[in-house]
């Protein structure tokens, strides 16, 4: 983490595409897009979000759209 960025690395698969999202709080369910489209090379991806100053926080996931 460098000042209010933060980095996610993860394995990619070839071919597939991901969403990178955040919610303030996973139960709620309200997971809003942060990148979208990431295409998967089968190697490692890294991502950076550049935050917000005074964002609250939140939690980050991975999702594969149907």
């Amino acid at each position: 983490m460098a000042g209010l960025n933060s980095m996610i690395s993860f394995d990619s698969l070839t071919g597939v595409g991901y969403d990178f999202q955040r919610a303030p709080n996973p139960a709620s369910g309200l997971w809003s897009t942060v990148q979208s489209n990431i295409a998967g090379t089968g190697k490692v991806i890294q991502i950076t979000n550049v935050e917000v100053p005074g964002a609250n926080e939140g939690i980050y996931r991975l999702a594969v759209p149907h």
